[in-house]
């Protein structure tokens, strides 16, 4: 039985996922999916599909994480949780700021809100404080969620929630 030791340097990560060098702290948001970093090297673009996704240059596919929201944000109705980002949050201003750059169709609209789905069931995907994920039920507490954000070819995103983080309370 053999091992081999592979070491990669962050240098060479770097020029894999981005085609070029950045400052090691942008790749490291990009990786963590901040939106906030990967909005200066992401695009919707298309691979083999029929509608686009949010990629690195190199055309991996990213997930990213919305900002955080208040427990007022998420409606728990039949058939979707719904998550609701308004221009009454200003973090959530710079986050459908970033989402209307990525579109085609920017000039087109201007919107008020933007809402991020996913089919409602009894335990949700969470993810916790120490980087580990659980299946758990809905909180109240204030909440991010991870977004796969996609165009079907109208130029105006959707986004769909694969998990949920709650930010830890203070003891």
């Amino acid at each position: 039985m053999a091992i081999k030791e592979i070491h990669i340097h962050w240098k060479d990560l770097i020029l894999q996922y981005f085609k070029k060098e950045i400052p090691f702290e942008a790749f490291k948001g990009c990786i963590r999916g901040d939106y906030y970093y990967l909005g200066r090297f992401c695009q919707l673009k298309g691979l083999l599909t029929r509608y686009r996704t949010l990629r690195l240059p190199s055309d991996k596919a990213v997930l990213c994480w919305s900002p955080w929201c208040r427990p007022a944000d998420i409606c728990v109705k039949a058939p979707h949780v719904r998550v609701f980002f308004n221009v009454n949050v200003k973090e959530h201003v710079d986050f459908i700021h970033w989402i209307i750059q990525l579109c085609q169709n920017r000039e087109r609209f201007y919107p008020r809100s933007m809402v991020a789905t996913m089919p409602k069931r009894p335990q949700y995907i969470t993810r916790l404080a120490n980087g580990n994920y659980k299946s758990q039920q809905l909180q109240k507490d204030p909440f991010r969620v991870k977004i796969y954000l996609y165009d079907n070819g109208c130029g105006y995103p959707t986004m769909r929630i694969r998990c949920i983080e709650f930010r830890p309370r203070h003891r």
